[in-house]
């Protein structure tokens, strides 16, 4: 375990902890960092989780309660239940991952990678989903080290997709309805500073087969686009070492843990993949390495 504690004002609402460091090859920091930095032609990959969200905090209370475990199947099914009655399609960030948001440039491990020299010779790219959280979880990481615009892509989404959810009054019945998220022209008049909108319709950056919540079979299908274009976006910089060699990526936990799975099989790929969640963990600033 790994700890920072520089900032002990750093609390609100529960605590701001900063996100977790998982290497792949489950060793220190320092030492992934000196191996990894030691190949110049190494791309890469920062995967970053967006900071807690209102439906984080949603989850978390209805969880408490109704004061069941979470990790029982059974209970998981009656919680989710409840929490799909009152979750938001695109929910803003807590008043905590406002916070966590905020914190996130001084995270010890973008520190240590020199991200502030890295953004100022162009090194560094980044995308983020179009996902409300995650776009506000990566203002402050682009403002901070004056990042290039980052790339809005739909494919890098949550699992489920964007929708809504509405409750029968008479028989309880949840229904899900696929929700077509904000548009091209409203994300640019919101967020044009920092992030680029162009490869988003008008009509909304979510466009889908599946008429409710995304099945697996077509997560599955976009999980492999998604792998597909950050395999290519190597390729890109193994064939032009002048293009960034820094790809961060900002998205959501199911979309990083399966994308993990599938790019740590990737060191043919000639990359490196380290993934920064954010923990909501009881201390003012800390991080646990696993």
């Amino acid at each position: 375990m790994l700890s920072h504690t520089s900032d002990p004002d750093s609390t609100v609402g529960r605590t701001a902890a900063l996100p977790t460091v998982v290497h792949n090859d489950r060793k220190g920091l320092n030492a992934a960092t000196k191996r990894r930095a030691k190949n110049a032609n190494l791309c890469h990959l920062l995967f970053i989780r967006h900071a807690e969200s209102s439906n984080n905090v949603l989850a978390e209370e209805i969880t408490k309660e109704m004061g069941v475990n979470p990790y029982n199947a059974q209970a998981a099914k009656e919680v989710l239940a409840a929490y799909d009655k009152k979750r938001l399609c695109d929910p803003h960030l807590s008043r905590l991952g406002e916070r966590q948001a905020e914190l996130l440039p001084r995270h010890p491990h973008l520190i240590e990678l020199g991200m502030d020299e890295l953004a100022a010779v162009g090194r560094v790219r980044i995308v983020t989903s179009p996902m409300q959280r995650a776009i506000l979880t990566s203002i402050p990481l682009i403002k901070t080290y004056k990042l290039p615009r980052a790339l809005l892509k739909a494919d890098v989404c949550e699992k489920g997709g964007s929708y809504t959810t509405t409750t029968d009054p008479d028989t309880g019945v949840h229904t899900n309805t696929a929700s077509p998220g904000l548009g091209r022209s409203q994300l640019a008049e919101r967020w044009s500073e920092t992030h680029d909108a162009s490869e988003i319709r008008e009509d909304g950056w979510w466009h889908t087969t599946c008429t409710g919540a995304e099945d697996a079979v077509a997560f599955e299908e976009r999980l492999i686009r998604a792998i597909r274009w950050i395999r290519e976006e190597v390729d890109a910089y193994a064939q032009d070492p002048s293009r960034p060699d820094y790809l961060i990526v900002v998205s959501h936990a199911d979309f990083h843990l399966c994308s993990h799975h599938q790019t740590v099989a990737a060191a043919t790929w000639s990359c490196a993949v380290c993934v920064l969640r954010q923990e909501y963990i009881h201390s003012s600033y800390r991080i646990r390495g696993e």
